[in-house]
């Protein structure tokens, strides 16, 4: 009975929350900050990072001033809730990297994957890869345009392909 009930949950689980698997998920995020320079500081700014969906673990590197977010098996971060909560604690980002997975996509004449919170990373340093486009990647690179509403400049410094799908 039990193990009815327990494969009865996971069926249902996976009706109602659906694979990301065809968009990005943000899996980590090194968020290079300015201004960390006391415990008090670090502490603050890690409380916050910690209590946002998706936060599976916190490395702060106060020595280096990086702090990294690891997300959950299967779940995204959010890259501007998470710069926002270190500009909101009177902290700068000096350089933000990322590891996102997904498939590529064609976005107005670009590449670039769409991540399941709705965010569109263009992808540079990708130049005549576009026989790549529709299979799963996982991609490390530098997020250089993070303003307003524009979609997310990511200058890709490596990638993996995951699937030929």
């Amino acid at each position: 009975m039990k193990s009815t009930i327990s494969l009865l949950s996971v069926i249902i689980s996976l009706l109602l929350f659906p694979q990301f698997s065809l968009l990005a998920q943000v899996e980590r995020v090194e968020l290079a900050v300015s201004g960390m320079v006391c415990n008090l500081c670090a502490y603050g700014v890690q409380k916050g990072l910690k209590r946002q969906k998706g936060v599976e673990n916190l490395i702060n590197k106060q020595e280096e001033q990086l702090i990294i977010v690891t997300a959950k098996r299967g779940e995204s971060l959010d890259v501007r809730k998470l710069v926002q909560i270190v500009q909101d604690s009177e902290l700068g980002v000096r350089e933000l990297k990322v590891v996102v997975s997904g498939r590529l996509e064609d976005w107005e004449g670009n590449l670039a994957l769409k991540e399941d919170l709705n965010e569109i990373f263009l992808l540079e340093g990708l130049k005549g890869l576009e026989e790549i486009k529709g299979k799963e990647v996982k991609l490390i690179g530098r997020v250089h345009a993070l303003q307003g509403k524009t979609p997310t400049h990511l200058v890709v410094e490596s990638f993996e392909l995951i699937s030929a799908k």
